[in-house]
């Protein structure tokens, strides 16, 4: 019986693709199936693909006459034997043992998706990079199943589709496919918007298991010409929803056929609905006017704020389903693209003064040692590498689970040590939200004042390291 099938489009991915089949094939989870959806490579990664599957009958290779990444997973799909489906970029890898803590949550708990962590990563094999990614920055949503259909944080999960396992059943009941758009821009939006909608149950389990390739100059994070298909993926999505619910009686009315999304969608999709899905909006059109050259924001930003007001005068906008700072954002992004233009440069040189005053401080000490092993201290560490500051000794954090682990080859200390073992070294403090408690911790322990550097990440690391 196949438990679970892997789905990997491939295009002309040559330098990756071994490293990500070896992790496929070497699963400690056996009954899987390896789906390799290939759009005519000529670069050898079609032959790749061949050597492994003459070795292993689980490697099956089809074929994307589309050039579609949205194609190749959708036939994926319906070539699937598993119970439960996964997708893996073809530049990306899995740690060994994903499929098997996935699928054994799945046959515990049997929810409709099964999500855990990755680690993004840059650098080639000899010195990397890796960032730890969480799926919720909420502790509370791992661990135990979450009523989906009673709960909006799901809204406010990561969006990227390889970060977990679908049921099969569930995929084919609401029909839930990717946008088969040319290229390979964006299409996980759409699927998330559908699976976010219809999907009754979801379980997070806290570890890091994908392992996610930032470094891949063709991937679609870094063309800017592609954030069109953004706005196409939300209103792929939106119509995909509205259909199927008229289709399942859920809803009378019948969704307007034109290409954008139809002004009365909130008497198809309700209210609830609506609201997470313009959190996302909000979320992916910001990452789009982030990446964006100067020369692009302007014609982008009319339509993202246009998008925005409108939300807000439909009262879509739900308060609970944003950050502080997001929740600025929204509101800035809703009364103009001047105002919300203005907005963006002030967050820029908040970064900018906050990144050079954070280098003048480590430029004072010897070396310093990083309050936070997750994944806000992760991050910053991974900022520091890209600015080529070498002076991290150690990691330290609160969690027991982590002392003795390496970070990126860095051991993680437990708060003790710090004024046992480094005096008179620097402490940054990597957090979000708990850097004032912290601070105070860590002057109970006996390090001075002077010695502890106060670092939000949030307003000093670029917003998409």
């Amino acid at each position: 019986m196949c438990k679970v099938s892997i789905i990997v489009p491939t295009y002309n991915v040559v330098p990756y693709i071994a490293e990500c089949m070896d992790s496929l094939v070497n699963q400690t989870l056996k009954e899987i199936e390896i789906l390799c959806v290939d759009a005519a490579s000529d670069d050898g990664t079609r032959e790749v693909l061949e050597s492994y599957a003459a070795k292993d009958a689980r490697v099956k290779i089809l074929d994307d006459i589309m050039h579609s990444t949205g194609y190749a997973k959708n036939i994926g799909i319906e070539a699937a034997q598993g119970e439960y489906i996964g997708i893996v970029e073809s530049d990306d890898y899995v740690a060994l043992d994903t499929y098997e803590q996935l699928y054994g949550c799945a046959v515990l708990h049997h929810p409709d998706i099964v999500k855990g962590n990755y680690k993004a990563f840059s650098g080639n094999g000899r010195e990397r990079i890796y960032a730890l990614k969480a799926v919720s920055l909420n502790k509370e949503d791992y661990n135990h199943i979450i009523d989906l259909q009673d709960e909006g944080r799901y809204f406010l999960w990561d969006m990227y589709t390889w970060t977990g396992i679908y049921k099969k059943s569930f995929l084919k009941d609401y029909e839930i496919r990717h946008n088969e758009s040319p290229g390979a821009s964006f299409q996980d939006v759409g699927f998330w918007l559908q699976t976010t909608a219809f999907a009754k149950t979801a379980y997070l389990l806290p570890g890091f298991f994908y392992h996610y390739r930032r470094d891949n100059p063709y991937s679609s994070v870094h063309q800017s010409k592609k954030v069109w298909e953004m706005v196409q993926e939300y209103d792929f999505g939106m119509k995909r929803i509205a259909g199927k619910l008229v289709r399942k009686g859920v809803s009378d009315s019948a969704p307007d056929a034109a290409d954008q999304i139809p002004q009365d969608i909130q008497t198809v999709i309700p209210k609830k609905m609506l609201a997470g899905i313009c959190s996302g909006m909000y979320r992916s059109y910001a990452f789009v006017y982030g990446i964006l050259a100067d020369e692009h924001r302007e014609a982008f930003a009319e339509h993202f704020c246009h998008d925005m007001k409108r939300a807000f005068e439909k009262q879509w906008i739900e308060r609970g389903l944003f950050t502080d700072e997001e929740w600025s954002g929204v509101k800035k992004a809703a009364d103009s693209p001047e105002v919300y233009h203005a907005y963006c440069r002030e967050i820029e040189e908040t970064k900018e003064r906050n990144q050079k005053a954070l280098i003048q401080m480590i430029e004072r000490y010897g070396g310093h040692i990083i309050f936070g092993a997750g994944s806000d201290g992760s991050n910053l560490y991974a900022f520091l590498k890209t600015k080529h500051i070498e002076k991290t000794i150690a990691f330290s954090d609160n969690a027991k689970e982590k002392w003795g682990l390496d970070l990126n080859g860095i051991k993680v200390i437990e708060p003790k040590e710090i004024r046992e073992k480094y005096p008179n070294t620097l402490v940054i403090t990597a957090s979000k939200l708990y850097s004032g408690e912290i601070r105070r911790q860590l002057l109970e322990l006996g390090i001075k004042e002077e010695d502890i550097y106060l670092c939000d990440v949030g307003t000093t690391i670029p917003q998409y390291l």
